[in-house]
């Protein structure tokens, strides 16, 4: 693909203000393609994201940018920042190219920046106040409920069913290199079920550090990835801002050594995260944070390895074994949550004022 000349065609059927002078790739995330465009505006230059949907991941574009529009939208009327949606010149939230593909464009937030995991407690409890914030925000949300974007998405069982079903079939031939990871994860099967059933509520369902957006002072500015919004659960929130902000290394680091918990970050997000929800939350939902950190921990290393089994068909990778390398590195966050669990139980129960 091109990306200049593409952008250019898919830029012009939004309603941008500006001459498209070029585009370049944007961050790094997993699944949609993402660019960011830079327009001349009289004597300044404005820029734009522009994303190609993966519609192989999303099936049904309309209901998720419908999803999308509700979401922000109500964030504004609440009085919140969120990303904006940049519509098409027919009024509608992506366009067709004719390839075929789905794109999208937002305003782009300048000055800010994202981060891919954090040593500073500060930053870790920015982050984790801004996603709580997100959910109290969502939390009265106007019917009808929102669509689900992926199907099971945070559902741990499913997702044990999943890997069951490709070590099995080995399409790939790549069992017998991830036999030892393969048995660490139905080993821990059982934690896949340490959460009680709540009612669902409107949740981000991705709350990784890199979806948040800081400024130069390292605040919060807002929230982005709002593909995965939908009913969910505060679990899934809060537990996979355990897995990706208070790890000491990247949800890729080969070398497992330097894999471990931070007692300061999961107290950064422990407390940034309730003090963001406010009261909303049940009492089920508080007393079981700590669980949330290792069953969602869990789950996306079983993920990651259920895709190295299957050909990596839906994470992108840069190598070969970079899926491999991802779920051992949850496996290991893992045990570092399980050897720290009653000094990290208790901050979590405080931190959520459960009795």
């Amino acid at each position: 693909m091109d990306d200049a000349q593409t952008l250019r065609a898919v830029a012009a059927r939004f309603r941008i203000d500006g001459t498209f002078v070029d585009a370049q790739r944007y961050g790094a995330g997993h699944i949609n393609d993402t660019f960011v465009g830079s327009f001349a505006r009289g004597d300044t230059v404005v820029h734009y994201v522009h994303q190609r949907i993966n519609e192989h991941v999303f099936g049904d574009v309309p209901a998720l940018m419908t999803n999308i529009e509700r979401v922000t939208e109500h964030i504004r009327a609440r009085g919140g920042v969120a990303l904006r949606l940049v519509l098409a010149r027919g009024g509608e939230t992506f366009v067709t190219d004719d390839a075929g593909r789905h794109w999208r464009t937002y305003d782009f937030v300048e000055r800010t920046r994202t981060y891919d995991w954090t040593d500073s407690p500060a930053r870790a409890y920015e982050a984790a106040h801004a996603f709580g914030e997100f959910s109290r925000c969502l939390s009265d949300l106007p019917q009808p409920p929102l669509r689900e974007t992926i199907a099971h998405f945070h559902d741990a069982a499913y997702r044990f069913a999943q890997l069951r079903e490709s070590a099995r079939a080995d399409t790939q031939g790549r069992a017998l290199t991830a036999a030892e990871e393969i048995r660490f994860a139905f080993d821990r099967e059982a934690i896949a079920n340490a959460l009680p059933r709540v009612p669902p509520r409107v949740a981000h369902n991705d709350t990784k550090i890199n979806n948040v957006l800081f400024d130069d002072r390292d605040r919060a500015v807002c929230i982005v990835d709002l593909d995965t919004v939908m009913p969910g659960s505060v679990f899934a929130d809060f537990g996979d801002l355990v897995r990706t902000a208070t790890a000491t290394a990247a949800e890729d680091e080969r070398d497992l050594e330097r894999v471990d918990v931070r007692v300061d970050l999961f107290e950064a997000v422990s407390e940034g995260f309730a003090r963001g929800v406010g009261g909303v939350l049940l009492r089920e939902e508080r007393e079981h944070a700590f669980e949330a950190g290792t069953v969602t921990t869990l789950e996306q290393g079983v993920r990651f390895l259920t895709d190295y089994l299957n050909g990596d068909r839906y994470f992108r990778v840069a190598r070969p074994t970079h899926n491999l390398e991802r779920a051992r590195t949850q496996f290991a966050l893992l045990r570092s949550l399980e050897r720290r669990r009653s000094e990290l139980e208790r901050i979590a129960r405080n931190a959520f004022g459960a009795t």
